[in-house]
Parts: C-alpha cells; sequence; structure tokens
C-alpha cells in the first residue's frame, strides 16, 4: 500500500525550490522501504524539534504496543498536513540535524513489512537513547484542524493514548554496526532481531525468553553465568498482569543492568534484554503508573514508597489548573531520586515520559482555547451542543483519570453522525485525544 505523503512532507529529504532548508528534520522509516518520509522542522530551536520528536515516537510506540490498525502523524506547525500511516510499517523514527536535500523525490515502491536484517541489529541497538536522567525539553504544542480523521483511528487513539517514550534516538540517516569492520563473524553475536510478527510488548518478551534460551543453551560461555537468572526473572515477568508485571519488568531491568555491569551477562544481550524490558513497563496512562508503583513500592527503590501518594493524588485529586505543575514536581523528584540512587534507572525510565507530558500544560490551554469557542457561540457545537458544553466544563476542571474518561466518552459522542458540526468535529478531537493519560 503506497501511503499518502502529507504537504509539508518529503521523501529523500528533497524541499520545494525556494523553500528555507531546515536545519533539523524528523524522518520516519518504514520497513522495506530504502528512502524515510521526511517532516521539516523549519524556524524553530532544538528544544521545540526535540518535543515534537519526543511526542511523536511515543505516538508510534504507543500505536504499535496496542495494535492500533492506523495512527495520525502530526504535523510540526499549520503549514503542514496529518497524515494516516498503519503503525506497524514503521521501522524507526529519527531526529536528524542538517538534513541533506535533493531534488530527486521519486516514489519508492513499498513491500511488506520485513524484519530489520541479522546484521543491522547491532545498529538498531545503538540507536537507543542513553537512560534518561533530566527531563527532555518540550514546546509549546500546536494545536492542528484534522479534517477528515477516521472515526477507527480517532476511537482507537481515545481508548490508549500514551506520552512514554523509548524508541530510536537522535542519530543521522545513517548508523554504522559497531560489528562491521573488515574481518566479519559468519555468525552474529547476541540475540536475533525481535521477529515482525512480534508487535506487542508480550509478544515481544516471548519472542526474547526463547531466543534467549536458545542461545544460552548453544553459547552459555557468551552469555555469561548469569542467563539462567535473567531468563527466570522473564518468564516470572511473563507469568504476571497490569500493575505487578510493570513493577517486575522494572526489577528484572535492574536487576540485567547489575549483571551486565559485573561482567556476568553480555552487555549486547543485556541492553536487548533491557529494550524489551522497558516496553513491558511503560504505562499506557497515569493510572497504570500508580499501579506500577503501588504493586511494590519498594520495589523501584527506597524512594518508591513516598512516591505513591503524590501520584495517586494527582491521578485522582489534582485539578486540572494545576495538572501540570504538579507533575513537573513529580517529574523532578524521580529524576533527582534517580540520581541520588532513591529511585531505580528502570523506573525512571519507565515513569519519564508520562510525567513530562503531564508536565506540558499545552493540553489543558489547547482545552481552554476550546472551551472559551464555544462559550462564546454555543450553537457552533450543534444538536447536542447542551451536553458537549457541560461536559467540556467539567473536562477543564477534573484530575487526570476522570479527565481522561470524560474525554474519551466525549470522543464517542463527537464522532456520532450528526451530533455536532463538521467544524466544532475536527477542532475538538486533536484537543479531546492528548487528554485521555
Amino acid at each position: 500500500m503506497v501511503r499518502p505523503i502529507a504537504s509539508g512532507t518529503t521523501r529523500g529529504r528533497s524541499v520545494e525550490p525556494g523553500a528555507e532548508v531546515p536545519k533539523l528534520a524528523v524522518e520516519i522509516f518504514y520497513y522495506g522501504v530504502a528512502t524515510p518520509i521526511s517532516i521539516p522542522i523549519i524556524g524553530s530551536d532544538r528544544a521545540a524539534a526535540e518535543s515534537y520528536f519526543e511526542r511523536l515516537k511515543r505516538d508510534v510506540i504507543a500505536a504499535q504496543q496496542h495494535s492500533q490498525r492506523q495512527l495520525l502523524i502530526r504535523p510540526f506547525d499549520r503549514t503542514q498536513e496529518a497524515q494516516v500511516v498503519q503503525p506497524w510499517e514503521i521501522q524507526r523514527v529519527l531526529l536528524v540535524d542538517h538534513p541533506q536535500t535533493s531534488e530527486a523525490a521519486d516514489e519508492v515502491p513499498v513491500t511488506s513489512p520485513q524484519p530489520p536484517a541479522a546484521d543491522n541489529r547491532a545498529a538498531a541497538v545503538q540507536d537507543r537513547p542513553p537512560r534518561l536522567h533530566s527531563p527532555i525539553p518540550r514546546g509549546r504544542t500546536k494545536r492542528l484542524a484534522l479534517a477528515g480523521l477516521s472515526v477507527a483511528l480517532v476511537v482507537g487513539l481515545s481508548a490508549v493514548l500514551i506520552d512514554a517514550a523509548d524508541g530510536e534516538g537522535p542519530a543521522g540517516p545513517v548508523a554504522v554496526s559497531p560489528t562491521q569492520s573488515t574481518e566479519q563473524s559468519t555468525e552474529p553475536s547476541g540475540l536475533p532481531p525481535l521477529p515482525a510478527t512480534a508487535k506487542a510488548p508480550n509478544e515481544q518478551l516471548l519472542a526474547t525468553i526463547s531466543a534467549l534460551s536458545t542461545l544460552a543453551t548453544r553459547d552459555p560461555d557468551v552469555v555469561g553465568p548469569e542467563a539462567d537468572q535473567v531468563l527466570a526473572r522473564l518468564q516470572q515477568v511473563q507469568m504476571l498482569e497490569g500493575g505487578p508485571r510493570r513493577s517486575a519488568a522494572v526489577v528484572a531491568n535492574a536487576s540485567v543492568g547489575v549483571a551486565v555491569a559485573a561482567g556476568e551477562f553480555d552487555a549486547d544481550v543485556g541492553q536487548q534484554v533491557q529494550e524489551v524490558l522497558d516496553n513491558v513497563a511503560r504505562p499506557p496512562r497515569l493510572i497504570d503508573l500508580v499501579q506500577l508503583v503501588g504493586a511494590d513500592p519498594v520495589a523501584i527503590g527506597p524512594g518508591g514508597p513516598g512516591l505513591l501518594d503524590p501520584l495517586v493524588a494527582l491521578d485522582h485529586q489534582v485539578p486540572a489548573d494545576q495538572t501540570a505543575a504538579s507533575a513537573a514536581t513529580l517529574l523532578e523528584t524521580v529524576t533527582s531520586g534517580t540520581e541520588n540512587g532513591q529511585l531505580s534507572e528502570a523506573f525512571q525510565t519507565a515513569a519519564v515520559a508520562t510525567l513530562q507530558d503531564l508536565a506540558d500544560p499545552a493540553a489543558y490551554l489547547a482545552l481552554q482555547d476550546l472551551l472559551a469557542d464555544v462559550e462564546r457561540d454555543p450553537s457552533s457545537i450543534g444538536p447536542a451542543g447542551h451536553h458537549v458544553l457541560g461536559s467540556l466544563r467539567d473536562i477543564a476542571q477534573l484530575p487526570v483519570f476522570p479527565q481522561g474518561n470524560l474525554a474519551s466518552e466525549l470522543l464517542g459522542l463527537v464522532l456520532q453522525e450528526g451530533q455536532v458540526t463538521t467544524v466544532f468535529r475536527d477542532a475538538a478531537i486533536p484537543v479531546l485525544v492528548p487528554l485521555v493519560r
């Protein structure tokens, strides 16, 4: 299937004649397609570019983890158009410095998604960003008018909206494998790439358990003496569900890091295992982070018990106009706690993206703008105007969890034919979707 290329995006990083050459671009690579789609970042500072990049990564990861059939790629600014893609065709997303431009923008035939080649495994691992020790700067999110958004897409997004991030790190368009040399090994070390069929975190975990078991049996000296212990921890994670599973994934992740540091587990294999555990631990919504900590507060570090009550309060008690400030305080607590050894690095990786998203006031400000518009002219909403207006007023005051639930319900109403005007629907969808968090 050939994907629609939106205005303002390019293949092969080509630009319009006479247009400003972008200093940064976000590139989206697809399985089976050599040339990425490039979204130019023009006229903005790096903080804004990184904020957009992190948000896009989290959207892609969330869609892949939850088996969404479609994903809306939101543009960087109003001059660009949104486009709908199939999440499982996306291989990686990169933020590129000084993207090269070319006059040729030929269409590249799209083939069925294929897993990355074995000799590219190390390059894919190298793209992974380092463990975070400070929050990534976030810019004010721009509101978009998203005309023609399909019902299936929005319902998928409203059901599970993440802004928790892991994935490919900022890098150039070509990553060089550290295993490449003049003398290539006939058999690659480490685990094989995850199969293309391993979409959800549970599937990735099962594939990793199988691959590690095979490798440990075939070549135990390469994997290291801790292989059996790591396998046992992975199997324990696999048997659990919900908050206890995420908690166990954080604990297993930390133990793998200790084994690698002690030289008792292969570093490359360890990093691959940790990537999968990151995906398993990542919470779709704040309530999932609360349940992760609540399952075993001490497991995430000595500071875990003191973190539970503030997280519960943020999710269920803090009013909407104070959410960003409270989340920013919690984000700083997690960051400093990790640096001081009070919280595990694996927990920080699981928690930081959710807290970053909540600390960004953009979603709340966009809601206030929409509410002000319809307060001035309630008739612009349509036949269900009275109900919609009441819901928007409530959403603007509620804490994160009930706010997200009501926003999801309102999305369902907005998508029904004849309930609201097309203009209001196009304005409301991009405001309501980010509130389901």
